[in-house]
């Protein structure tokens, strides 16, 4: 297709495939004709209730949820492109993706193929690790990388860390807290980290619950570059202390930790960061 770097034109793919989108109406709003493959009523209501897309090979058509974010739009239709054209899922007439097909770490074959997809054809292979690499290793730099690229701030931050040279990880936990007996909490959902946070803390404790006063900087605003709050990091053989910054959307918290250890930063970052600190 030509395409020389981001943003990947994601309404080319689709006519690529041979597919289209639904332009006049979105999931929720179609009459129950419309859905040529889907005859039974209940599986009907549940696309409505749960489907952020749909595709319906038996008129090669694109459905899409109204009101996704662009960068979720985006993700989602390439996943639905995916479905349609990688050759061997080919012999489903229909493809309802909610929540947790669309999952990242879903584990159903065909639904992680199309996320790879999606994710490889959004981010242009490693066009996103190449322009990853000359920037600063702040959530800054991830939320610009996600605007060029068009992607979601939470696919763009979740590549950001697993494919940097650095050590780091990434926490997503749920956006409002549960109340348990030992006070208010959220809780860990998924865990991302980049391959020398892994080598170097191999024994590391995943935590499955953080305290509500951790989140304190993202009460009023929805990014936090500073943490008063550090978050402790049980290794097993020692507990070592991650700096912290903070990204809050619709459903979720991100927490960005690096761990205080005194890991050296690449010689070609240290210009860069004199000038955003």
């Amino acid at each position: 297709m030509d395409v020389n770097g981001p943003p990947t034109p994601v309404v080319a793919c689709v006519a690529h495939a041979k597919l289209s989108i639904e332009g006049r109406f979105s999931l929720g709003q179609l009459p129950p004709g419309e859905y040529r493959a889907l005859i039974d009523d209940e599986v009907f209501h549940l696309a409505i209730e749960h489907t952020s897309g749909l595709l319906d090979r038996t008129n090669s058509r694109i459905y899409l949820k109204a009101g996704m974010v662009p960068g979720r739009r985006n993700f989602v239709t390439l996943h639905e492109v995916g479905h349609g054209w990688l050759p061997w899922q080919r012999l489903h007439p229909t493809h309802p993706d909610g929540e947790q097909n669309l999952d990242p770490d879903t584990r159903a074959r065909e639904e992680w193929e199309a996320n790879v997809f999606a994710a490889e054809t959004l981010f242009q292979l490693d066009w996103f690790e190449r322009e990853a690499r000359d920037l600063p290793f702040e959530l800054q730099s991830a939320m610009a990388l996600a605007n060029r690229f068009e992607a979601s701030v939470h696919a763009s931050l979740r590549r950001f860390v697993e494919r940097h040279d650095q050590r780091a990880v990434l926490l997503v936990v749920e956006r409002y807290p549960v109340v348990r007996p030992a006070g208010a909490r959220h809780r860990v959902v998924a865990v991302h980290w980049s391959g020398p946070f892994r080598q170097r803390y191999r024994q590391w404790k995943k935590p499955r619950w953080l305290p509500t006063a951790l989140f304190a900087p993202l009460r009023t605003k929805n990014v936090a570059v500073h943490f008063e709050g550090e978050l402790p990091l049980d290794t097993g053989n020692e507990v070592v202390s991650m700096a912290l910054q903070g990204f809050r959307n619709e459903h979720h918290i991100l927490l960005l930790g690096r761990p205080r250890d005194g890991q050296r930063l690449p010689r070609r970052m240290a210009r860069s960061i004199m000038h955003t600190r």
